[in-house]
């Protein structure tokens, strides 16, 4: 009886090595964008003001460890952001909120894919991190826009890596 319950044991607990668990899913992609994005609020302290984006052009690729394979034809955004405006030195700010890669699906459903990002802009330039690693230019349209108040739409346009979830790295 003690041996059948020592095996019992041991089992149960050499079960999980034995059946390696599966890997976790990932997806990613790449995608190269342009597009106009209205600021309602120019300039906006904070973080507290909201705009949406959606590229007039995008082109890329995603891909999931799953097989799944598609080809970006659409970027989108939603985000919050804050703005900064010093006379003769340009626009600054920061912003974060979600972005929704779409378009078509050769095999399995890599799309949509959706991620968070944050964004930060000195001048003309802005970088993404979070789920996205890339840059932008940001051109305000009509030139560097007065601090005055008043809404601003600029032309942005960019190339990203886009990762929903981080690789999967295998234990040593």
């Amino acid at each position: 009886m003690r041996t059948r319950t020592l095996l019992a044991v041991a089992a149960t607990a050499l079960a999980p090595l034995a059946v390696p668990a599966a890997a976790p899913a990932y997806s990613g992609g790449a995608v190269v964008f342009e597009g106009d994005v209205t600021l309602p609020v120019f300039p906006c302290p904070g973080t507290g003001c909201y705009a949406t984006f959606t590229a007039s052009l995008a082109a890329g690729a995603a891909v999931t460890s799953g097989g799944g394979v598609g080809v970006v034809t659409g970027l989108s955004a939603a985000l919050n952001y804050g703005t900064t405006c010093v006379a003769g030195l340009g626009p600054g700010g920061n912003a974060g909120g979600t972005a929704t890669l779409s378009g078509t699906n050769v095999t399995g459903s890599a799309l949509p894919m959706t991620v968070s990002f944050g964004w930060t802009r000195v001048g003309l330039v802005g970088v993404f991190t979070g789920g996205v690693v890339g840059a932008a230019v940001f051109v305000p349209q009509g030139g560097i826009p007065q601090c005055t108040g008043g809404s601003m739409t600029a032309t942005v346009a960019g190339a990203a890596y886009v990762s929903p979830l981080p690789p999967y790295v295998p234990a040593p």
